[in-house]
């Protein structure tokens, strides 16, 4: 079904929330830190496609004031995840405006040789002191239903079921619906001009 799904151009995402300051922290996996990345230091990550960030990305986010955290085995950057404040791209062309109060988590990856040690959830639960802002007071994340194991990352980190965010693209046509919980936190998916 998600991939005819995807093929007419529909995706449902799962919203996750949680008060910032609330979260379930993770022990980092034995001899990983896990620390806040700079520009440059992300930059220089670039030149491995299987880390999927380019430059480009990176000074963008960046200037928005993005913030990135990573997970280092040694010199190798093993994992990351981006949190916004305002806008984050999602894809295609697709973005999603994030509410004053929150910070959004997205683009999260780590490298297929260490999943399933729990580094996602440590990132998550590690991240709430370097993130946090004055007036901001939650955490909110977007997952394809289909993502199941980004989802019991994001549950193990202290986040809750939220709502759901559907959205159809078809060439310039573009139409999002955001359940009755999503609006109310005022998360929204729109179509970049």
């Amino acid at each position: 079904m998600h991939q005819a799904a995807r093929r007419g151009g529909l995706h449902v995402l799962r919203v996750f929330s949680r008060p910032l300051e609330r979260y379930a922290r993770s022990a980092p996996p034995p001899g990983l830190e896990l620390r806040p990345l700079g520009a440059e230091e992300l930059v220089s990550y670039s030149r491995e496609p299987a880390l999927d960030l380019r430059e480009a990305m990176i000074r963008e986010a960046m200037q928005r004031g993005d913030r990135c955290l990573g997970a280092l085995d040694g010199a190798a950057l093993v994992g990351y995840v981006w949190f916004a404040y305002a806008i984050a791209p999602h894809v295609d062309g697709i973005w999603v405006r994030v509410p004053p109060h929150a910070v959004y988590r997205f683009k999260a990856l780590v490298r297929p040789s260490y999943r399933g040690g729990g580094i996602a959830a440590a990132l998550y639960g590690v991240a709430d002191p370097i993130v946090g802002k004055p007036g901001v007071d939650t955490v909110v994340d977007c997952i394809a239903v289909q993502n199941t194991s980004s989802i019991a990352a994001t549950l193990k980190s202290g986040s809750r079921p939220l709502g759901t965010v559907a959205y159809w693209r078809a060439s310039r046509w573009f139409l999002s619906l955001h359940s009755p919980s999503v609006r109310r936190l005022g998360l929204r998916f729109y179509l970049a001009p």
